[in-house]
């Protein structure tokens, strides 16, 4: 049936957050509409006047207006306690606290493998910050490490060695350095992706030690992939 005179009016709720149900009740069920009225919350989880679905999988709102196409996602990291000066490739342990994830139809996250799934074919940015702090000094304090993607196991994108020498000292057995970098890759949709990282192989072994390498502090390192197209 048609109409030239007529619409559809949603329920009007001022929403406090994009991750909040109130006020309405905590366990609504996945495709509840609402036009928010309200502008509140705060970055990422800030919510303006609109209309909005609710998923219970994401546990958020999501604007009628938002790109799925161009969704972003961002995790720092919770512990500190990994040494990743080894001789093996690790995943790094970036997967800690969720800053936002826009939608679980692109991005899945295991926390326990440290690794993301894409589930949408397309040309993604991958950009990630390594702080890390050496805990020892005297003969084994130079370090040499080796970052990079990998897509289903298999390396890709650009292998990538930092050697920080010394490192900037804190005390008279620590030292900090960080790193980062930006790989645009073509993914599909299944991928699974980690960063990894391990001691440095070769060449730029060198004259290097054994220095235990762990991220400075909870929430200092992070992952960021925005899907491009």
């Amino acid at each position: 049936m048609g109409t030239n005179n007529k619409g559809l009016l949603f329920p009007r709720i001022p929403l406090v957050s994009r991750t909040s149900t109130t006020p309405l009740p905590a366990n609504i069920p996945t495709g509840t509409f609402v036009f928010n009225t309200a502008t509140a919350g705060s970055f990422p989880n800030l919510i303006s006047p609109g209309i909005y679905w609710w998923s219970s999988e994401d546990q958020q709102w999501t604007s009628l207006s938002t790109n799925f196409e161009t969704a972003t996602l961002k995790y720092t990291n919770s512990e500190t306690s990994t040494n990743y000066n080894s001789t093996s490739w690790q995943n790094v342990k970036l997967f800690g606290n969720k800053i936002y994830n826009e939608t679980s139809h692109i991005y899945t996250v295991n926390t326990a493998a440290q690794t993301l799934t894409i589930k949408r074919q397309g040309l993604y940015s991958i950009s990630s910050l390594l702080s890390f702090d050496r805990l020892s000094s005297g003969s084994s304090s130079m370090v040499s490490l080796t970052s990079r993607i990998f897509v289903n196991g298999l390396p890709a994108g650009t292998e990538q060695v930092f050697s920080p020498e010394e490192t900037a000292s804190v005390n008279g057995n620590r030292g900090l350095f960080s790193h980062s970098f930006t790989e645009y890759l073509q993914l599909n949709a299944g991928d699974i992706i980690s960063i990894r990282i391990k001691k440095t192989d070769g060449t730029f072994s060198s004259g290097y030690g054994d220095a235990d390498v762990r991220f400075h502090a909870s929430g200092d390192s992070s992952i960021a992939v925005l899907r491009i197209r």
